[in-house]
């Protein structure tokens, strides 16, 4: 299994070499939607790499519309780049042409889509063995990957360590922010090409989400990064051709030096040193479990589906202080003055209360309610819209 990792000048080739990587996969700034290595190093990058021995693999992971295709070719042929191993490709466009218009080998990003086998044999099947790599998606599972290695006949890659992005879009979403708060007081410069800001979010407590916006779009990634590597051995039973780490912004001459130990030894005294020094707390992903589908039948509260004989009906509206609202939908049941309810809530918890009063749509105060019929409660801590209400 060979490691990958990204480069962005020339002065990092040898210390990554050192580090214990083979692979360096070089992000031109026009050409993908990340990178930073300008047009002018990018042939000098590839050769220094190519004396070192290492492959080079170049991304060109831009997501494109219309003439911007056109336009991207036209910067791609202009700058006659040679001596790489291979391209890697996310647009169909893209795919599309290096296919149909070149013999250059594909690594291509499934990592925004197409994650069953179905799609990635049919696109391995239209490239006509020109892909050589996917890209998985970090969202899969251990076993998952396991069973592909052995139904696709490429190599695979999937991401090992750094950050995550959660976001993507190709609208810039901060330089207008900016551009409608410039101070002549402040001492920053903007840059229109590069803006890196934390963001914090208005509806959870979650905060430091770090945003980028480059020349093409917006990215927001997590305020935790990705490390699979407590699975090393799960990591080596997937029989992969290749493990990606982003080191981007964090390479220094420490981590680096733990990062080779790690590699040369993946013991996990090795781990917990490279843990410690990573700058960002370190989560594992969906590699040994993916149960990111797990809350939906709660909040479809599936569990309630079925319609007791003690069923009565739902909860359709809720005003904290105020009152709630139900529609009682029991054509057997009758809700009257006395009774104690049942609420049970898409998380399965239950609140039992007497009613000691109750009032119709009007605000009238009413004695009894059956099927059809929308009743009012005073409200309830604990009671929210989609509970189910049963009588006792």
């Amino acid at each position: 299994m060979n490691f990958a990792s990204f480069v962005e000048n020339i002065h990092e080739i040898k210390t990554l070499k050192e580090t214990g990587f083979t692979e360096l996969i070089l992000a031109p700034s026009s050409l993908s939607r990340y990178g930073k290595a300008q047009d002018s190093e990018l042939q000098t990058i590839i050769d220094e790499a190519k004396e070192n021995d290492l492959q080079v693999f170049l991304e060109l992971d831009r997501i494109l519309v219309g003439s911007e295709l056109d336009l991207f070719l036209q910067h791609w042929q202009s700058l006659n780049l040679k001596n790489f191993d291979a391209v890697r490709v996310l647009d169909p466009g893209l795919l599309e042409y290096f296919c149909s218009e070149t013999n250059l080998d594909i690594h291509f990003n499934s990592e925004m889509g197409n994650h069953n086998l179905s799609a990635l044999k049919h696109w391995q099947n239209y490239s006509k063995e020109q892909i050589k790599r996917i890209i998985l998606c970090p969202e899969l599972e251990a076993e998952k990957i396991k069973t592909y290695s052995k139904e696709l006949n490429c190599q695979l890659e999937i991401y090992g360590l750094g950050k995550i992005l959660l976001f993507y879009t190709p609208r810039h979403l901060l330089s207008p922010y900016f551009e409608n708060h410039e101070d002549p007081k402040e001492k920053y410069v903007f840059n229109k090409d590069y803006i890196e800001i934390l963001g914090n979010s208005e509806e959870s407590p979650h905060k430091a989400f770090p945003l980028v916006e480059t020349k093409c779009g917006s990215f927001m990634f997590s305020p935790k990064d990705l490390c699979i590597l407590d699975y090393w051995q799960d990591i080596l039973e997937c029989s992969l051709a290749s493990l990606r780490f982003d080191l981007r912004d964090n390479i220094n001459e420490e981590l680096l030096s733990v990062l080779k130990d790690f590699l040369n030894q993946p013991e996990k005294k090795n781990l917990k040193t490279l843990k410690e020094i990573w700058p960002k707390t370190l989560i594992r992903g969906f590699f040994k479990a993916n149960k990111s589908d797990v809350l939906f039948g709660n909040l479809k509260n599936i569990a309630n589906l079925k319609k007791e004989d003690n069923y009565l009906g739902d909860v359709i509206e809720t005003k904290s202080g105020l009152h709630l609202v139900i529609e009682l939908k029991s054509q057997k049941a009758v809700l009257s003055i006395g009774k104690t309810l049942s609420f049970l809530a898409p998380d399965k918890k239950a609140k039992e209360v007497k009613v000691k009063h109750m009032k119709n749509l009007a605000g009238e105060s009413i004695e009894e309610a059956s099927f059809g019929q929308f009743v009012m409660l005073p409200h309830y801590s604990g009671v929210s819209s989609n509970t189910r209400v049963y009588l006792v």
